[in-house]
């Protein structure tokens, strides 16, 4: 399943360094606009992942975010009997660049003055950055097949403004919810 996971996110184009992207997929098999109750349930996936049982401040940033704009469509949270489940899987890995401050090396600037070289001194710094992706998953209650899944990729730049991020993200994919009865979007 983790494997799965994986190739999902292979599968997606690496996502530029100005936005985010939202992929959607559904099949049109489970009509939402019939649907009116949901349950969150966690991700299979989740369940193993260490990475994912620690990140409880992006969890709680997701759930309430995704809980808040199901129930400005009108949805409603349950305990039991929901018509579909809502699970989320997220992830990345940070990398790290380097970049040059500045450097010296030689006398030589601008191509006048002599050639001699002189012991030089370079300043680096180093920008971290993540390149994350959320997935969400709504999932038939009644047969437990997949009826709507977004795909957001994005790099943050700025790993204090992560939440900031995530809150984008959520919005921009349940932009696209709930889908057309049977309309299919990959």
């Amino acid at each position: 399943m983790r494997f799965g996971i994986l190739i999902l996110a292979l599968a997606i184009p690496l996502v530029p360094a100005w936005g985010q992207k939202v992929y959607i997929e559904t099949d049109g098999s489970f009509d939402f606009t019939k649907a009116r109750k949901y349950q969150w349930r966690e991700h299979p996936l989740a369940h193993s992942d260490p990475v994912m049982q620690a990140a409880t401040v992006a969890r709680e940033v997701i759930r309430s975010r995704v809980n808040e704009k199901l129930m400005g469509m009108r949805y409603e949270p349950v305990d039991f009997e929901p018509d579909f489940y809502v699970t989320y899987f997220a992830g990345g890995d940070v990398t790290e660049e380097l970049r040059v401050i500045s450097a010296v090396g030689t006398t030589s600037w601008y191509g006048w003055g002599s050639n001699v070289y002189m012991d030089g001194w370079v300043k680096y710094g180093v920008d971290q950055h993540l390149n994350g992706f959320l997935v969400l998953d709504f999932v038939a209650a009644n047969s437990n097949q997949l009826g709507w899944r977004a795909v957001c990729k994005d790099t943050i730049k700025d790993l204090r403004k992560r939440t900031d991020n995530i809150t984008k993200a959520v919005d921009k994919a349940m932009k696209k919810f709930p889908p057309k009865p049977g309309s299919v979007e990959q």
